[in-house]
């Protein structure tokens, strides 16, 4: 038994999960959580889609405040790698 494989390039109608987070509508416009990105665009922090995405909804002033706090408390980068950075030769590709 044989049979031939479709060869998809790209991503384009391409399932990978199902969700409820995104959608894209059937003229391309991606929209999270009901909100269309391109009225986020520039109207909208990282920190804002991020709460956005976590709890289906844009947060108050309260909880951007606090979740900016929580991200930036963990920025923090160990020791370890700091040292290999600063130890890899010059000529390195980045």
């Amino acid at each position: 038994m044989s049979y031939e494989k479709e060869y998809v390039r790209g991503l384009r109608d391409v399932a990978a999960c199902e969700t409820r987070i995104s959608f894209v509508d059937p003229l391309g416009a991606l929209y999270y959580v009901g909100y269309d990105i391109d009225r986020l665009l520039g109207r909208v922090c990282y920190e804002e889609v991020v709460h956005l995405l976590l709890h289906k909804k844009l947060p108050n002033e309260s909880e951007l405040n606090a979740l900016k706090s929580a991200l930036t408390s963990e920025m923090e980068l160990p020791e370890q790698i700091i040292d290999s950075i600063r130890n890899a030769p010059k000529t390195s590709h980045p």
